[in-house]
């Protein structure tokens, strides 16, 4: 479309009066707006997709912590937490809880 037939189709309709929405029109929109809702069904896949950003922070933050305990605890000369963790599992698996 040229730019002078833009320029008629907009003065024409700038010259119409304007239309009056229904009386009960927000209600209708809001009406269908909770249908909509109600029938939008999320997939799991979808949603472990929406959160997967956030809940892969979660383990790798304990990863992390645990390794730098675990090389600090090297290098102090103390026994690491694997160490530690497995003499506890062995205590426990023999003399119980």
């Amino acid at each position: 479309m040229d730019e002078h037939k833009l320029k008629q189709l907009f003065d024409t309709l700038r010259d119409e009066p304007a239309l009056d929405p229904p009386a009960d029109f927000d209600q209708d929109v809001m009406r269908q707006l909770q249908a909509q809702r109600q029938t939008d069904d999320v997939s799991l896949w979808v949603t472990l997709e929406n959160l997967f950003p956030r809940l892969i922070w979660s383990p790798l933050a304990l990863i992390l912590v645990c390794a730098i305990v675990e090389l600090r605890d090297r290098a102090d000369g103390v026994d690491s937490l694997t160490a530690a963790s497995a003499a506890l599992a062995e205590h426990l698996l023999h003399h119980g809880i």
